[in-house]
């Protein structure tokens, strides 16, 4: 390899939303230095950027003018316009894991007051247990293994 310096794709290719752009030079710097240096991983990257655009559309959508105009209840509201769009709650979750580590991001670089994504929670998942046998019989099957039957009544009835 030359000693030549690479030039980032990821600022040339990245597109702004409206929103940061009517947010100032500081916002812009940060939305792009978040995607450029904090999220490393090509396929998180793009799957991040997908979430934050999609935020920010729904924004555009319900007439926010700037970031810092962002408060929980958008963020809220996005969450169940997902939800009503059929989204699988691990979609939902992913999507807000990425706008709030952008938000951390942007209040950590000083453009927004406050981090409007902190207090919604997430979808919880329900899934469905595994069966497998009790953690309690495995082991008293264990221990009886260990000592022969006369000596333990625990292991006399386990048998």
């Amino acid at each position: 390899m030359t000693g030549r310096a690479r030039t980032p794709v990821i600022h040339a290719a990245l597109p702004l939303p409206r929103l940061v752009e009517a947010s100032g030079a500081l916002v812009q710097e940060l939305f792009v230095e978040f995607f450029a240096a904090r999220v490393r991983n090509a396929n998180t990257r793009a799957a991040y950027l997908n979430a934050v655009m999609s935020f920010f559309a729904f924004l555009e959508r319900n007439g926010t003018k700037t970031i810092a105009e962002v408060k929980p209840l958008d963020v809220a509201c996005w969450l169940e316009a997902l939800a009503a769009e059929g989204r699988p709650v691990a979609t939902r979750n992913l999507r807000l894991a990425a706008v709030r580590m952008l938000f951390i991001h942007l209040a950590l670089g000083g453009a927004v007051p406050m981090n409007p994504t902190l207090p919604v929670r997430g979808v919880r998942q329900s899934m469905p247990r595994a069966r497998r046998p009790s953690w309690r019989l495995a082991r008293r099957d264990f221990s009886c293994a260990r000592f022969p039957r006369a000596t333990s009544p625990a292991c006399a009835t386990a048998r």
